[in-house]
């Protein structure tokens, strides 16, 4: 039998670190889904730290692109497609 994937949904406050690592390094497949505001500070993993560097490991990353500019790009970028809307009617979407 096949192993399924598992969805946690959670409130803003699950959106740590340590439970983004453990879903990323889960056997199983993990989707992780958590609400953000638009603005947003969102960091990339931070990269291992070399060997024998002294100082405290990095919590953070790369700052990454806020969410709203990247919502504006997909909107620049994307295109409309028309689709059947669940079995049903017709329906353009971005």
């Amino acid at each position: 039998m096949g192993h399924r994937a598992w969805v946690l949904w959670g409130d803003g406050t699950y959106a740590w670190v340590r439970l983004a690592r453990a879903c990323t390094a889960a056997v199983r497949p993990v989707t992780l889904l958590s609400r953000f505001r638009l603005d947003a500070r969102l960091d990339a993993f931070p990269d291992s730290p070399a060997p024998h560097r002294r100082g405290p490991t990095p919590c953070q990353g790369q700052r990454c692109q806020a969410r709203g500019q990247r919502l504006a790009e997909a909107h620049r970028r994307g295109k409309e497609v028309e689709g059947r809307w669940y079995g049903g009617p017709t329906k353009r979407v971005r």
